[in-house]
């Protein structure tokens, strides 16, 4: 898969920000656009997080354990002319900042047995991602004060 993670350029703390969407299209090995139907993301999901301006650190808790980016932050993708596209639209930061998006897309039946010595049943993990990448630069600013009249 190859594609983009299109965030808003701005957004104000602990407002809901403009939608994010992850838009991705399948090619084959020789890069030739393939089609896209229900079969191809049957147990597909798209993951967001948030992460440092240079992409090294996930910001997914705060110091205190509050979730930094609050709201839908995984969802099933839809078809959209032959496109991948998960739309988010609930989202909001919890601190200003310069941050990014990053977005990955997982197939939840693609996982790998897991077969620890001392457990009585396997453990299932996930698969590697299908596609990870990160949004252009998101800053966050502060809620403005209301002018006292």
């Amino acid at each position: 898969y190859h594609g983009r993670v299109d965030t808003p350029k701005y957004g104000m703390v602990n407002e809901h920000l403009d939608p994010v969407a992850v838009i991705l299209e399948q090619f084959d090995p020789q890069g030739t656009l393939l089609d896209v139907d229900e079969h191809t993301t049957s147990g597909m999901v798209v993951q967001l997080s948030l992460v440092s301006e240079d992409g090294s650190i996930d910001y997914d808790l705060t110091e205190s354990g509050e979730q930094l980016l609050e709201g839908e932050n995984s969802r099933s993708p839809e078809i959209i002319e032959n496109k991948v596209v998960a739309m988010f639209n609930t989202l909001r930061v919890r601190r200003p900042g310069a941050f990014r998006i990053r977005a990955r897309m997982f197939n939840i039946y693609d996982t790998a047995l897991n077969l620890p010595l001392s457990a009585e049943e396997p453990l299932r993990v996930p698969a590697e991602a299908l596609f990870n990448d990160i949004s252009d630069v998101l800053v966050v600013y502060e809620a403005k004060k209301p002018n006292p009249s």
